[in-house]
Protein backbone atom coordinates (compact mmCIF):
# COMPACT_ATOMS: atom_id res chain seq x y z
CA UNK A 1 0.00 0.00 0.00
CA UNK A 2 1.44 3.35 -0.97
CA UNK A 3 1.73 6.40 1.25
CA UNK A 4 -0.99 8.11 -0.79
CA UNK A 5 -3.32 5.16 -0.32
CA UNK A 6 -2.70 5.15 3.45
CA UNK A 7 -3.37 8.89 3.61
CA UNK A 8 -6.60 8.48 1.64
CA UNK A 9 -7.74 5.75 4.01
CA UNK A 10 -6.93 7.85 7.05
CA UNK A 11 -8.80 10.84 5.60
CA UNK A 12 -11.71 8.71 4.44
CA UNK A 13 -11.11 9.56 0.78
CA UNK A 14 -10.39 6.09 -0.49
CA UNK A 15 -12.61 4.49 -3.09
CA UNK A 16 -11.57 1.06 -1.91
CA UNK A 17 -12.24 -0.74 1.34
CA UNK A 18 -10.86 0.87 4.49
CA UNK A 19 -9.54 -2.49 5.54
CA UNK A 20 -5.91 -3.25 4.50
CA UNK A 21 -5.43 -6.22 2.20
CA UNK A 22 -3.29 -9.19 3.19
CA UNK A 23 0.36 -8.18 3.04
CA UNK A 24 -0.39 -4.46 3.51
CA UNK A 25 1.33 -2.82 6.44
CA UNK A 26 -0.65 -0.76 8.92
CA UNK A 27 2.48 1.29 9.60
CA UNK A 28 5.94 1.46 7.99
CA UNK A 29 7.48 -0.54 10.85
CA UNK A 30 5.01 -3.44 10.78
CA UNK A 31 6.48 -6.58 9.33
CA UNK A 32 4.76 -9.51 7.68
CA UNK A 33 6.07 -12.73 6.26
CA UNK A 34 7.35 -11.98 2.79
CA UNK A 35 7.31 -8.22 3.34
CA UNK A 36 10.15 -6.77 1.25
CA UNK A 37 10.26 -3.57 3.31
CA UNK A 38 11.47 -5.44 6.40
CA UNK A 39 14.04 -7.31 4.27
CA UNK A 40 15.30 -4.02 2.83
CA UNK A 41 15.47 -2.48 6.31
CA UNK A 42 17.50 -5.43 7.55
CA UNK A 43 19.86 -5.24 4.57
CA UNK A 44 20.35 -1.50 5.12
CA UNK A 45 21.02 -2.07 8.81
CA UNK A 46 23.56 -4.80 8.06
CA UNK A 47 25.30 -2.50 5.58
CA UNK A 48 25.27 0.39 8.05
CA UNK A 49 26.73 -1.79 10.82
CA UNK A 50 29.36 -3.26 8.49
CA UNK A 51 30.45 0.18 7.25
CA UNK A 52 30.44 1.52 10.82
CA UNK A 53 32.62 -1.33 12.08
CA UNK A 54 34.95 -0.94 9.10
CA UNK A 55 35.36 2.79 9.77
CA UNK A 56 36.05 2.18 13.48
CA UNK A 57 38.66 -0.44 12.56
CA UNK A 58 40.25 1.78 9.89
CA UNK A 59 40.33 4.76 12.25
CA UNK A 60 41.91 2.68 14.97
CA UNK A 61 44.52 1.40 12.54
CA UNK A 62 45.28 5.01 11.53
CA UNK A 63 46.20 5.68 15.15
CA UNK A 64 48.05 2.45 15.92
CA UNK A 65 49.53 -0.37 13.87
CA UNK A 66 49.21 1.06 10.32
CA UNK A 67 50.11 4.66 11.01
CA UNK A 68 53.25 4.60 8.82
CA UNK A 69 51.37 2.98 5.93
CA UNK A 70 48.69 5.65 6.05
CA UNK A 71 51.30 8.41 6.18
CA UNK A 72 52.72 7.05 2.92
CA UNK A 73 49.32 7.66 1.30
CA UNK A 74 49.26 11.40 2.07
CA UNK A 75 50.37 13.27 -1.09
CA UNK A 76 53.64 15.21 -0.89
CA UNK A 77 51.91 18.37 -2.12
CA UNK A 78 49.39 18.38 0.73
CA UNK A 79 50.12 21.42 2.93
CA UNK A 80 49.60 19.67 6.29
CA UNK A 81 52.08 17.21 7.83
CA UNK A 82 51.27 13.61 6.99
CA UNK A 83 51.13 12.51 10.63
CA UNK A 84 48.60 15.24 11.48
CA UNK A 85 46.42 14.20 8.53
CA UNK A 86 46.57 10.54 9.52
CA UNK A 87 45.74 11.18 13.18
CA UNK A 88 42.90 13.59 12.33
CA UNK A 89 41.41 11.25 9.75
CA UNK A 90 41.70 8.38 12.23
CA UNK A 91 39.66 10.25 14.83
CA UNK A 92 37.14 11.33 12.20
CA UNK A 93 36.75 7.76 10.93
CA UNK A 94 36.23 6.44 14.46
CA UNK A 95 33.62 9.14 15.13
CA UNK A 96 31.80 8.44 11.85
CA UNK A 97 31.90 4.69 12.44
CA UNK A 98 30.46 5.07 15.93
CA UNK A 99 27.79 7.40 14.57
CA UNK A 100 26.77 4.76 12.03
CA UNK A 101 26.65 2.12 14.75
CA UNK A 102 24.90 4.11 17.46
CA UNK A 103 22.74 6.78 15.83
CA UNK A 104 20.22 4.66 13.93
CA UNK A 105 17.50 7.31 14.15
CA UNK A 106 19.80 9.78 12.41
CA UNK A 107 21.08 7.29 9.85
CA UNK A 108 20.18 9.45 6.84
CA UNK A 109 22.04 12.52 8.15
CA UNK A 110 24.99 10.41 9.26
CA UNK A 111 25.01 8.69 5.88
CA UNK A 112 25.30 12.03 4.09
CA UNK A 113 28.17 13.10 6.35
CA UNK A 114 29.97 9.79 5.73
CA UNK A 115 29.43 10.18 1.97
CA UNK A 116 30.85 13.70 2.18
CA UNK A 117 33.88 12.40 4.05
CA UNK A 118 34.55 9.86 1.30
CA UNK A 119 34.25 12.61 -1.33
CA UNK A 120 36.74 14.76 0.59
CA UNK A 121 39.36 12.00 0.89
CA UNK A 122 38.93 10.73 -2.68
CA UNK A 123 41.50 13.14 -4.21
CA UNK A 124 44.10 11.63 -1.86
CA UNK A 125 43.31 8.19 -3.26
CA UNK A 126 43.67 9.49 -6.81
CA UNK A 127 46.98 11.18 -5.90
CA UNK A 128 48.24 7.94 -4.36
CA UNK A 129 47.42 6.08 -7.57
CA UNK A 130 48.83 8.79 -9.86
CA UNK A 131 52.08 9.07 -7.88
CA UNK A 132 52.49 5.31 -7.62
CA UNK A 133 52.58 5.31 -3.81
CA UNK A 134 52.06 1.90 -2.31
CA UNK A 135 50.88 1.75 1.29
CA UNK A 136 52.31 -1.74 1.81
CA UNK A 137 55.81 -1.09 0.48
CA UNK A 138 56.20 2.65 1.07
CA UNK A 139 56.80 5.29 -1.56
Amino acid sequence: MSVIQRREILLGQSSRSDRPRDGDCASPRDTHVGDTTSTNDRARDVGRYALGATLVFAGTSHLTFQRDEFQAQVPDWFPIKADVVVVASGFIEIALGLALLLLGRRRVSVGWVVAGFFVVIFPGNIAQWAEGNDALYGR
